[in-house]
């Protein structure tokens, strides 16, 4: 997401610039992938953590359902988490430019850039989110 580093997000149209290159950015990671430990499984999901796709190979014959099932969901979750931690990559780099742009700010006018500190830091989450994105269940 480095299409342009240096847009002037303190304007509107730099946000709408910036958030363009972020859903592109979201939008090229595509589909993610996750393989069993004993290769058996593979599941494809989006960003969202949607499946995509699933390949079984012929072992998975000797399975019975409940174990298979397990197996499945077990690799779907880690796609999902695999495509969460791609998305967040692309976040952590607009949380980068905000620090740097709120750093320029601070060397031109200290006060206002404590001020939009504030306001950003008020609409951050005060914890990390889980790595496992289906810990809400």
């Amino acid at each position: 997401m480095s299409e342009d580093r240096y847009i002037d997000i303190t304007s509107v149209d730099g946000q709408a610039a910036l958030l363009a290159q972020t859903q592109q950015a979201i939008s090229d990671i595509g589909a993610t992938s996750a393989t069993s430990s004993d290769d058996s499984v593979c599941v494809w999901v989006d960003v969202n953590g949607a499946v995509l796709n699933i390949e079984l190979e012929d072992t998975t014959r000797r399975l019975d359902a409940d174990e298979l099932a397990r197996l499945i969901t077990a690799t779907a979750q880690e796609a999902a988490r695999n495509a969460a931690q791609r998305v967040a990559r692309v976040l952590l780099e607009v949380d980068q430019r905000r620090s740097e742009m709120l750093q320029e700010i601070s060397e031109l006018d200290p006060e206002i850039a404590d001020i939009l500190r504030t306001i950003a830091n008020r609409n951050r989450p005060d914890t990390t989110p889980p790595t496992n994105p289906f810990s809400f269940l």
